[in-house]
């Protein structure tokens, strides 16, 4: 597994996003690395910032909860709603969850965020330049 996290870095430091956010599923779990939710959600950011749905969706989980980043409901609601419109599995659940705990204001300031972010990080070919 180690080799894997190996070549996963080399991928994402060439911006293969697929690549960032599977190495954010391998520090989130301990997979061929320590586990390092700082670490899995620096690779998610990276792999979302870039479209993947996949990635949007573990970033609004990490910032829902507050791992490896600060909590914040308005970055999970704008995460979870890019993921959400892409079709991410099982997304539409999450971002009702996180719409659950939010208050008329909180869901206002985070439609905007997700407004901003959508032009921002719309979906991308999976090929990007590098960005380390």
């Amino acid at each position: 597994m180690r080799r894997s996290v190996e070549l996963y870095q080399e991928a994402a430091h060439i911006g293969l996003s697929v690549a960032a956010s599977r190495l954010g599923l391998c520090f989130e779990r301990g997979l061929g690395v320590t586990q390092n939710w700082s670490e899995a959600a620096k690779w998610y950011q990276v792999a979302a910032q870039h479209g993947d749905a996949s990635a949007q969706n573990a970033l609004a989980f990490c910032y829902y909860f507050g791992n490896g980043v600060a909590r914040n409901i308005l970055e999970a609601y704008a995460w979870i709603q890019l993921a959400t419109d892409q079709n991410e599995v099982k997304a539409d659940e999450v971002r009702a969850l996180i719409l659950n705990v939010m208050s008329p204001s909180e869901i206002k300031a985070a439609r905007e965020l997700y407004q901003e972010y959508k032009q921002r990080y719309s979906v991308r070919p999976q090929l990007h330049a590098g960005h380390t």
